[in-house]
């Protein structure tokens, strides 16, 4: 009886500890770098690679890159491209193969020198348990400066993330950033992100990040 209850208190230590060597927040660096080039007089293709690392979790925690094409017509986007990651486990630091199709409508309305934008974005999860798919709501504000020296422009983001498969909003993410140019096809964009979620871990993050874009 009494090597029963050890072997239990020994199990609930071990899971306890297990449980504890997932932080619940992660203070994280994003850097991203995106190679526009412009295809057709309505369409552009970018490139995009991608790498994101943690202060407490096994990294990096993703890394990957795609293709993305845009088809502009007035003030709507249509998008559609395929994005391939290695997302790190928080727990056993273990990689896992993730394949991302994706497609996109955006709708953009400029008010001087404000841009104001609705992203509305589907994604399938290909390689996590059960292929989930999630819709993705992006709320978006940039705004021209033309008095704030190399800044030039700022912008507030705001998205929801809804996974389809549990019915429910389970992901938000608010940012902040401004963008620099370093050139006439050269921008430098370096942003504030906070990330809240209701399933998986860590459950909030704040992330420190940049996205260099290259103008072919």
């Amino acid at each position: 009886m009494k090597l029963k209850s050890c072997l239990w208190v020994a199990s609930l230590v071990l899971a306890l500890n297990s449980r504890a060597a997932i932080p619940t927040s992660d203070s994280q660096f994003w850097s991203e770098v995106d190679t526009v080039a412009r295809i057709a007089p309505q369409v552009i293709a970018t490139a995009i690679a991608t790498a994101r690392f943690g202060d407490a979790l096994p990294n990096p925690t993703l890394c990957g890159g795609g293709l993305q094409f845009d088809f502009f017509a007035g003030a709507w986007t249509f998008s559609g491209g395929t994005l391939f990651v290695g997302i790190r486990s928080p727990s056993s630091g273990g990689q896992t193969q993730v394949q991302l199709p994706l497609c996109a409508v955006s709708y953009t309305r400029k008010i001087g020198g404000i841009t104001l934008s609705d992203r509305n974005r589907i994604e399938r999860l290909e390689g996590i348990p059960g292929s989930p798919s999630r819709y993705r709501n992006r709320l978006g504000i940039d705004i021209l400066t033309h008095f704030a020296g190399p800044v030039s422009h700022v912008f507030i983001t705001d998205e929801g993330f809804y996974d389809i498969s549990t019915s429910r909003w389970n992901r938000n993410r608010a940012q902040a950033g401004i963008g620099l140019p370093l050139g006439s096809s050269t921008e430098l964009q370096v942003f504030f992100l906070r990330q809240d979620s209701r399933s998986g871990a860590p459950r909030s993050l704040n992330v420190l990040g940049t996205t260099l874009k290259i103008f072919l």
